[in-house]
């Protein structure tokens, strides 16, 4: 993290940005999902410019958090601004078509590639905005669109601006379209150079609120990129039975720790910044959280099919694994909408009971995810992650370790809560670092 006389001299720089960049009369519309990249930019701007000429809008896409665009409403009310406007656009973001790199994409529905959503998502966002734009009386083509980019953004992004980094995943503030727009000089991004604890700090200097500056990070296209979508078996036939063996002679030298490969990909970063597309390690039984955490290092350095391991919090045994169908639709939104909740209310309360311990408990990020696996004989058609990170800059970190970092009476407490979900077989325990996975799993 940047020394607070560098972040102070980097604030400087970017109200001078801004105000050399909108000029005396410049409107700039500022994206703002809630979350403290994007107030941080919304506080810079009002800084920066006059209020009249700053206009927040908060796209609702139909992945937000429960309960969250009601108060992002209300903090943005809060946060003095004059222009808003809050933009319910479910219906849109899922049945909607946009142009992807020039081409006409499918609906978001219809969409199961990780790197299609995002993309679809991002360049329905314009779209969104340019419309907002109109309701505001103001001409898109000539408005400057300001946003919370951060530095790890561009970079998973492989932005050519910021070097030489490879694509791992599209970010939505980072697609095509807003490539194009930031060409022409009608992107302003004050957090460029920031990473996640930058931007925190930043947050803080500015007086903005404790409970936005410490607030989860959440991704632009939010829930969406927490339901890994599947409209078949992405099967494991592909995998060599000389590798498989391989995974099992592995396993074997534990007498505690069973394991399953199931069939689905996640994205992960491995050999250095490269993006992967592989397949999932479920592990099982009564480990020694130590041992297991050893292992899950392993299995990705060794067996070059997986970046990603979990371990299965509800059950001892697991039978075949089998893949599902699982759409971008309005109940799978809801699902992961209360699974989210019940990871992060459950962890929240944790963190909260323990702040005042001589050794308060550190998990910097908490989220629940969806996938479209059960076990073969289960009537129940999905599994629930629950994921956890431990990092300073966000590049680089791993998972709070069970029994260490996070009590297992509490990952207990929460794998009993989303068992009792109607449609969730599996409760898995994320247990992998970055790299070789990545923070999200899309």
């Amino acid at each position: 993290m940047m020394e607070k006389h560098e972040l102070l001299a980097s604030i400087d720089e970017s109200i001078k940005m801004i105000q050399s960049k909108a000029g005396k009369d410049g409107k700039v519309i500022v994206l703002v999902s809630g979350g403290v990249d994007g107030m941080v930019t919304a506080a810079l701007l009002l800084k920066a410019l006059p209020p009249q000429n700053v206009y927040a809008i908060h796209v609702d896409h139909g992945f937000m958090r429960k309960n969250e665009s009601e108060a992002v409403g209300e903090m943005l009310r809060k946060f003095g601004f004059n222009n808003m406007l809050v933009i319910n656009a479910q219906d849109e973001f899922l049945n909607g078509r946009v142009e992807v790199d020039g081409v006409l994409a499918p609906p978001l529905c219809e969409v199961s590639d990780p790197e299609m959503k995002r993309k679809i998502i991002g360049s329905m966002f314009i779209e969104i905005v340019k419309k907002a734009a109109d309701s505001f009386n103001l001409d898109y083509d000539t408005t400057f669109i300001a946003q919370g980019t951060l530095r790890p953004d561009l970079l998973e992004s492989g932005n050519p601006d910021v070097g030489s980094a490879n694509l791992v995943k599209s970010h939505h503030n980072d697609v095509d379209i807003v490539r194009r727009a930031r060409e022409k000089g009608m992107i302003i991004e004050t957090n460029w150079n920031w990473y996640k604890d930058d931007v925190r700090a930043v947050a803080r200097i500015l007086g903005i609120d404790e409970e936005i500056a410490s607030r989860q990070p959440f991704p632009g296209p939010g829930l969406a990129v927490r339901i890994l979508c599947a409209s078949e078996s992405q099967e494991i036939s592909n995998i060599s039975a000389g590798k498989l063996n391989e995974f099992d002679k592995l396993l074997s030298s534990s007498t505690k720790i069973s394991g399953a490969i199931a069939p689905i990909l996640s994205v992960g970063v491995q050999d250095g910044d490269m993006r992967s597309y592989k397949n999932l390690c479920v592990l099982y039984g009564e480990p020694d959280f130590n041992e297991l955490e050893q292992i899950v290092k392993t299995i990705p350095q060794k067996l070059d099919f997986i970046n990603r391991c979990v371990y299965v919090l509800n059950k001892e045994n697991v039978a075949e694994l089998v893949c599902n169908k699982l759409t971008m639709s309005e109940s799978s939104a809801a699902l992961i909408r209360e699974i989210d909740y019940i990871v992060t209310s459950e962890i929240s309360k944790f963190l909260a009971d323990g702040v005042n311990s001589p050794n308060p408990p550190q998990i910097e990020q908490y989220f629940g995810v969806l996938l479209p696996i059960s076990t073969a004989r289960s009537t129940k058609k999905y599994s629930a992650v629950i994921r956890t990170i431990r990092t300073r800059d966000f590049m680089e970190a791993r998972a709070a370790l069970p029994g260490r970092d996070i009590p297992l009476e509490v990952l207990h407490s929460i794998a009993d809560k989303l068992s009792a979900l109607d449609d969730i077989d599996l409760v898995l325990y994320d247990m992998t670092a970055k790299p070789p996975a990545t923070i999200e799993w899309e």
